[in-house]
């Protein structure tokens, strides 16, 4: 599972609940929901045991809505209808996705589970919406420019979550733009989708 710095220590779940989420660095997302940060990357521990399979999976996206009680299910369905079996990485995205629950205070968000061969989304851009992770388990990550040097492509380190204002945030900018990377020939890319 994910190892992502804490704010403080979440209590303990009921026996037979699911697990209470990770919360994020508090200063990090205050930091983030102030005007002029649009992007905030996280340090994570990306969980092993999906790379062998990628090859024989379906390139594909699967859409899901997820809540903190359905989240295992859910993504754990999703990577089974990718042909990818990994316990690891599936109690990796429903962690994700409490812990991004907790964090905005949502009830539900839109997932997506994606193995891909190519890049998705060639222009950068910024979405309509309030806040959307991209979390890359294997392949190429997220790129991104700044407004002040456009012309300077960045691209998350490996490891990253990376945490995106679409224009319907409150505190959205217009300070950067991303887009999916290219994927080179024979090669493919993992990633977990959530916004709301």
């Amino acid at each position: 599972m994910s190892t992502i710095p804490v704010s403080s220590t979440p209590p303990a779940a009921a026996p037979g609940a699911a697990p209470a989420p990770t919360l994020w660095d508090t200063a990090a997302l205050a930091r983030f929901s102030q005007p002029g940060c649009d992007i905030l990357l996280l340090p994570w521990d990306r969980p092993p045991g999906c790379a062998e399979q990628l090859a024989g999976a379906r390139v594909e996206s699967v859409h899901t809505k997820l809540t903190t009680a359905n989240a295992l299910t859910r993504v754990t369905a999703a990577l089974a209808e990718l042909g990818i079996a990994s316990p690891a990485v599936a109690a990796d995205m429903a962690e994700l996705a409490r812990a991004f629950l907790a964090q905005f205070g949502q009830a539900q968000c839109n997932a997506r589970v994606e193995l891909v061969n190519q890049r998705m989304c060639p222009k950068f851009h910024c979405d309509h919406l309030h806040v959307r992770l991209i979390a890359t388990y294997h392949g190429p990550t997220t790129e991104f420019i700044r407004n002040e040097a456009p012309q300077t492509v960045q691209t998350a380190p490996p490891g990253t979550l990376v945490l995106l204002k679409g224009r319907r945030h409150p505190t959205f900018s217009d300070s950067v733009h991303h887009r999916s990377p290219d994927v080179p020939a024979g090669q493919r890319r993992l990633c977990l989708v959530l916004d709301y």
